[in-house]
């Protein structure tokens, strides 16, 4: 009897487990559905910030929204945007990523804070299903499915040929110049030094006499600069590698004597790159001479496109690169590309 009565137990729990299960499948299937705008499917796209201080993050954090709106239809798509912001260190970026990964995000977007270490963390996400795009720095191994970001070397060699251009026009030759360097660790400092010196040796209108490491540190912009300025009090020329510390270089320049506009006694011919909302004012107002923009606005699209066309398996580059056109006085107020003058609060 026993025996009988554990036979018809082990019965009633195998169909219960079977009903469960059956059970959990149709309630996978209704959270998948309910995760969809009627029949369009959605994307579920993880954003890894390595940090919000950055202007550069909203910009681009609001127009991937705003693209991914206005293209969804286009490709048949809805986008949904899972965001989670680092402290600037790669431990607390690799702890974020797995985050995404428990949350089996369909395609992840990572601006990664170290080029070098980022590589662990997508080939785990890559394991797990999701598809990779880096965005703005590259993994370091280029195994992300597809890279977005600003062609930095094409951006030096474009505002410089620009500022050789005004210098000609305003008989300048063999002119010093100091150059306010980035970070060795980081590629876009060093596409950018290097489009810098192939304009340099192609045009022969300056000679950089001194090129000083900040380490991206905004406290090593005035410094670097006033100690550069104090040693070669002649320097007609500067480049700077990124213009976010602007305000550095400006209180060095005037403890220097040196902030002056063009066509005044004195002027420092200045070549920048980004023309972000911290050095638009000093451009427009004459005293920057040639930049090129980093493009965030365009950087935004470009991601949306490639997250959808990864999710729909339509053919993708590995990278994608955004080029910009210089800016000068005559165009700093008018070129599309500059998005500092609609974010000059972020400042």
């Amino acid at each position: 009897m026993k025996k009988k009565m554990r036979s018809v137990i082990c019965v009633i729990l195998s169909l219960m487990l079977l009903l469960t299960a059956c059970g959990g499948s149709k309630s996978e299937e209704k959270s998948k559905k309910d995760a969809s705008k009627g029949d369009t499917p959605t994307i579920r796209v993880g954003v890894s910030w390595h940090e919000m201080q950055s202007v550069n993050v909203t910009v681009w954090g609001e127009y991937m929204k705003k693209f991914g709106e206005e293209k969804g239809p286009e490709y048949g798509v809805n986008f949904e945007w899972i965001e989670v912001v680092g402290d600037a260190t790669p431990v607390q970026e690799a702890s974020n990523i797995q985050d995404l990964i428990n949350q089996q995000v369909d395609i992840m977007v990572v601006w990664c804070n170290n080029a070098e270490t980022i590589g662990e963390s997508i080939q785990k996400a890559q394991d797990a299903g999701s598809k990779v795009v880096t965005l703005d720095h590259q993994d370091a191994g280029k195994i992300a499915d597809a890279h977005v970001g600003q062609d930095t070397l094409d951006q030096s060699i474009v505002a410089s040929e620009a500022l050789a251009d005004i210098l000609e026009k305003d008989g300048v030759k063999d002119a010093k110049a100091i150059e306010l360097f980035g970070s060795l660790g980081d590629p876009n400092s060093v596409n950018r030094s290097e489009g810098w010196k192939q304009v340099e040796e192609e045009r022969k209108l300056w000679t950089t006499v001194t090129t000083v490491p900040t380490e991206w540190k905004t406290e090593n912009f005035k410094s670097g600069l006033s100690n550069a300025l104090a040693a070669n009090p002649d320097a007609e020329v500067l480049y700077i590698a990124s213009d976010f510390a602007f305000s550095a270089v400006q209180s060095a320049l005037e403890e220097a004597g040196r902030w002056k506009k063009r066509g005044e006694e004195g002027h420092m011919y200045i070549c920048t790159q980004d023309v972000l909302p911290q050095a638009y004012e000093a451009f427009v107002a004459g005293y920057i001479d040639s930049g090129v923009p980093f493009d965030n606005i365009a950087h935004a699209e470009k991601v949306v496109e490639v997250v959808a066309d990864l999710y729909l398996g339509n053919p993708v580059e590995k990278e994608n690169w955004v080029k910009s056109p210089a800016v000068t006085a005559d165009n700093i107020e008018t070129e599309a590309s500059v998005w500092a003058r609609d974010y000059l609060d972020y400042e």
